[in-house]
């Protein structure tokens, strides 16, 4: 049954499909620009990066060996055999050039001498005396990284909006770029709200909001920053006070419960009561993520996340993925995804569109994704969860069917 608010106002759920739902997210925050920060190469691995980075120089900048080896000058061996081995002088080390009848010892990595054009593995050549035996041919330029083959002057290193890997990071300290400007971490504040959960938080601290920690470790995964956990008693001036606070230190507000129609289930009366607050949608056609609901309090947004830890873990995903995608200056949402044969029939409600979370099994060559219910134990069973399917509104998967897993990382 529908509740009323502290206005005697009814309190119903609005439900809208979730294309509009994130569709009305990214419009609101569509002039969201991040700040920016430098941070020294070796730690940008895992930021956004703020601006393209192209390459002043080539790696290596002069060819080098790509194995351990005698460098030589490939036109010597045309008739190395077995029967009819090649001798060439062995010189010294050194960066001197080679000339025809010559071969130098060089290791991985080593700046090939002048003259040379190719390198013959140490185990294919045999010393004699002052000179080597080589019994097979090598084309011009085997076994050799030219110049320019790890990085080419003018190769795009970096791309502005995507998230920067450890092999990119290794890339700008060798071609000698020491700092790098990143996008800072979007700072996110969760408010968890209830009177049992505020009661319990004073008592025993973060062990009482179990499913806030959760929500704020896959926040974290999603690569954001929990700059703020709290806890807000059923009581509207002092949930305002929090999330006027929270505003102020953060670039954008979780809420936990208190988001469905019951009568202790303030934070939407609250946030659209606010000056300055907007609520641009509260209800999703998607379970079981309905409850869940979308603000601004000025040019902050707010999600408002359910309390059940099945719902909220899903409007997570849904919803709070590509927003704080967004926030963080991504040009595209990171969602991997695999895709599986289904292990059961599975539906939809009618009208509803719905998530289905799926552990994966690895079968042959692909895989098997098995759905599953919660029974008593959410907690439990959530946590067993390493991906979800995902079905449009009167949607039906069959058995043996593939569907796309997106995976819960």
């Amino acid at each position: 049954m529908p509740s009323t608010d502290s206005r005697g106002e009814e309190t119903v759920l609005k439900l809208i499909p979730l294309k509009e739902a994130l569709n009305l997210i990214r419009r609101a925050v569509a002039e969201y620009s991040p700040r920016v920060e430098e941070v020294e190469a070796e730690d940008a691995a895992g930021r956004v990066s703020a601006v393209d980075v192209f390459s002043a120089v080539n790696v290596p900048s002069y060819p080098v060996a790509a194995v351990d080896g005698y460098a030589v000058v490939s036109a010597d061996l045309e008739a190395a055999s077995v029967a009819q081995p090649v001798r060439l002088r062995e010189l010294d080390g050194g960066l001197g050039r080679l000339s025809r009848g010559e071969a130098i010892y060089v290791n991985t990595g080593s700046r090939i001498p002048e003259g040379a054009d190719a390198v013959v593995k140490r185990e294919n050549v045999r010393r004699v005396g002052g000179y080597v035996e080589i019994v097979r041919r090598v084309p011009q330029g085997k076994n050799i990284m030219p110049a320019g083959e790890v990085v080419s002057s003018g190769d795009r290193i970096l791309v502005r909006g995507r998230r920067i890997r450890p092999e990119e990071a290794a890339m700008l300290m060798e071609v000698g770029i020491g700092r790098v400007a990143v996008y800072g971490r979007c700072r996110v504040a969760l408010i968890a709200v209830g009177d049992e959960l505020y009661s319990g938080f004073q008592e025993r601290g973060i062990g009482a909001i179990n499913y806030t920690y959760v929500a704020a470790r896959r926040i974290e995964s999603m690569g954001a920053e929990v700059s703020v956990i709290d806890v807000s008693p059923d009581d509207s001036a002092t949930l305002e006070g929090k999330l006027r606070d929270a505003a102020q230190k953060c670039d954008t507000i979780f809420t936990v419960g208190g988001c469905s129609v019951g009568e202790n289930d303030i934070v939407p009366m609250v946030i659209g009561s606010m000056r300055g607050a907007s609520i641009l949608f509260h209800g999703l056609r998607c379970m079981p993520a309905k409850p869940s609901g979308f603000a601004m309090l000025g040019a902050k947004p707010i999600l408002m996340l359910p309390g059940h830890i099945v719902s909220m873990t899903a409007a997570l995903y849904l919803l709070g993925r590509p927003l704080l995608s967004t926030l963080q200056g991504l040009r595209e949402p990171e969602d991997t995804v695999v895709f599986a044969l289904c292990g059961e029939d599975v539906s939809a409600r009618p009208g509803m569109g719905q998530l289905v979370f799926v552990s994966v099994e690895r079968v042959d060559d692909g895989y098997v994704a098995h759905p599953f219910g919660w029974g008593t134990n959410s907690l439990r069973s959530i946590a067993k969860a390493d991906g979800f399917i995902l079905l449009d509104e009167n949607k039906r998967v069959e058995k043996g069917q593939v569907v796309a897993v997106h995976l819960i990382r």
